[in-house]
């Protein structure tokens, strides 16, 4: 997982506004346990992509 993220934050530092690398990335912190860095990060994903369900999806699973 330490790698995905390293290669998500890379992926962000070059195109910072790509909704899917920030979903992606959200995913993987969620799956690390920082859920609050991930749903920072999903809100942000569905700021650029806003009819995106797997978004919101994956939101309403971090808030759980």
């Amino acid at each position: 997982m330490e790698a995905a993220q390293a290669n998500f934050e890379t992926f962000l530092a070059r195109e910072p506004e790509s909704g899917p690398g920030m979903f992606r990335l959200s995913l993987v912190l969620s799956r690390r346990g920082r859920f609050l860095a991930a749903i920072d990060l999903g809100r942000q994903a569905l700021a650029e992509s806003p009819d995106q369900i797997e978004v919101l999806t994956h939101l309403a699973r971090c808030h759980l």
